[in-house]
């Protein structure tokens, strides 16, 4: 639970991050998402290894779940 804990608080402080920077990054060549994904690695068992899904349980279902709820967030900004 505890990496939960963390996966929502890092997802919650880059939300917080890129919406107040929001204005200024239409003005250069990387895009949000551009900065989701690339703190996704750092974050991730490729990089610092903060997070690792391997220890949550079945890999597929936690991401199925997760697209679930960011398909609709992403049809809808």
């Amino acid at each position: 639970m505890p990496q939960l804990n963390l996966s929502l608080a890092i997802a919650g402080a880059l939300i917080i991050a890129i919406s107040l920077v929001s204005q200024k990054m239409k003005h250069y060549p990387v895009s949000e998402p551009m900065v989701a994904v690339t703190l996704g690695i750092v974050v991730g068992p490729v990089a610092l290894d903060v997070i690792d899904l391997r220890t949550w349980g079945d890999r597929h279902a936690i991401i199925e779940q997760v697209a679930r709820i960011g398909s609709p967030w992403g049809l809808w900004a």
